[in-house]
């Protein structure tokens, strides 16, 4: 059993939980502890830092409450982020077969400039991203969407 709190800290702990709600004690203190051999007290920092021996009846009060205290519920687990997935361009190709590559650097030549650049001017491409939807959306139409899906799945 340990039970202590602090008013500098504004805050106490109770074997190895923290609680920051000032135990409400019939006696003025700002700083106590209540070990299985220990009970100190101080009752103001304005009066100095030395410790006083609680008396029983403080002690069983400070236990009494102790005993009494339920620790809070463990917050509830919150959901993991979805990963970010991406797929390297360099992926892409090596998932081509030639006549695939073909047909994809020709669609990739003729497409409007921000397009080309996007493709371009980037390592990968991000599942995420407002140009992989364009670009998943122009293979399905060439590729079929289960051979799109197999070039573009994300890297590892």
């Amino acid at each position: 059993m340990k039970i202590t709190w602090e008013d500098r800290k504004n805050s106490g702990r109770i074997d190895d939980h923290v609680f920051t709600e000032k135990p409400p004690l019939s006696f003025k203190y700002a700083w106590f502890l209540v070990t299985g051999d220990t009970a100190q007290f101080v009752e103001s920092h304005e009066k100095g830092y030395y410790n006083k021996d609680m008396s029983g009846e403080q002690r069983e009060e400070v236990i009494a409450f102790y005993q009494a205290w339920t620790p809070p519920a463990p917050p509830e687990p919150q959901p993991l982020p979805e990963p970010e997935y991406f797929t390297y361009k360099t992926d892409i190709w090596t998932r081509c077969t030639e006549d695939e590559a073909e047909t994809l650097d020709a669609a990739l030549s003729s497409a409007p400039a921000k397009q080309r650049r996007m493709w371009d001017d980037s390592l990968s491409v991000e599942h995420s991203s407002d140009y992989y939807t364009l670009l998943r959306g122009q293979m399905e139409s060439v590729f079929g969407a289960a051979r799109t899906a197999e070039m573009l799945a994300p890297s590892n």
